[in-house]
């Protein structure tokens, strides 16, 4: 299994959204290492004027170096579309259990139309589980385009939530328990309403 992250390092993430994103991806490392899985890679691309992979392919967890992202320039969505197309094979098969995270607080400055229709092309990529997070001031249409469901985009109010949010879009080993709990104390609270 591999988890993309596509992180926007442009201007407007720059101060207090980049230092939390930092710290939220430090953390959801640590998350995915103590599950242990030797099968989990992960790859993060960031794109603000241009595009750059953090590493030259993805990385086994246990082994990934978080380094430290920086924010200025534009917001090259379509560019980061384009460059994550290049990472899916047309086999839906091998590609399903990829978990795509695209995590942005601005709106397209390239050409976002080319990049996403390159991207949604690939069989496996429509069939990969993708999320994104709108961090304040997102374009929250690109984000559903981009995930293809509205509710698989999370907005993000408090900067202090993005870890949590983060944490809910990965491997169920990570977040098994806490599902399970989230989902019977949905279902207990629904019930006494009704009592």
């Amino acid at each position: 299994m591999i988890v993309y992250f596509l992180i926007d390092t442009s201007g407007s993430m720059e101060g207090a959204k980049i230092g939390a994103l930092n710290d939220a991806m430090t953390n959801i490392l640590t998350e995915l290492r103590d599950v242990g899985d030797e099968q989990l890679s992960v790859a993060v691309l960031q794109f603000s004027k241009t595009v750059r992979w953090m590493t030259e392919k993805p990385r086994p967890v246990s082994s990934f170096e978080w380094v430290p992202l920086e924010a200025n320039g534009m917001t090259a969505m379509g560019q980061a579309c384009i460059e994550l197309a290049k990472c899916f094979v047309d086999d839906p098969v091998s590609n399903k259990d990829t978990i795509v995270v695209l995590i942005s607080d601005g709106y397209p400055t390239d050409d976002f139309d080319e990049g996403i229709d390159t991207l949604m092309s690939t069989l496996s990529f429509q069939s990969c589980k993708r999320y994104a997070v709108a961090v304040e001031g997102a374009d929250i249409s690109a984000l559903t385009r981009f995930t293809g469901d509205a509710s698989s985009v999370y907005s993000v109010s408090n900067l202090n939530d993005l870890t949590s949010i983060l944490s809910d879009m990965m491997p169920v080993a990570v977040n098994d328990t806490n599902r399970v709990t989230d989902d019977v104390a949905d279902k207990d609270e629904d019930d006494d309403e009704w009592a």
